[in-house]
């Protein structure tokens, strides 16, 4: 009852958007029905606790969707978005100032065809 979540699973490390966010999140859901009992996530450590383990991640993307879609339903163009959206919820993470604009950038290509 292990689940070795690699590239799917960030812990303390953003998550990485290398796909589509809606897919992502959608797969996250499965991974929490599949009720595992341990976590080994690509990125972070190894936890017991995994629905607590996959919580933080799980509000980021969220938030970056909700907020992506908000600033395309608000007429904001890709670098307004990259400079105004999930800045605090990618705030606690590692290496927020690495990937969060790049985050930001993918989902927003991604939304601005599918909405």
């Amino acid at each position: 009852r292990t689940l070795f979540g690699g590239d799917l699973v960030f812990v303390g490390h953003l998550p990485v958007l290398d796909g589509r966010l809606r897919g992502w999140l959608a797969l996250m859901e499965d991974l929490k029905r599949l009720n595992a009992a341990r976590l080994v996530p690509g990125h972070g450590p190894v936890s017991d606790d995994v629905a607590a383990a996959m919580a933080p991640q799980a509000a980021y993307l969220g938030t970056l969707l909700t907020d992506v879609r908000a600033a395309l339903k608000a007429g904001k163009t890709i670098q307004q978005a990259v400079d105004s959206v999930g800045r605090e919820a990618a705030r606690p993470w590692l290496l927020a100032e690495v990937f969060h604009r790049r985050n930001v950038t993918a989902a927003f290509a991604e939304l601005e065809w599918d909405e």
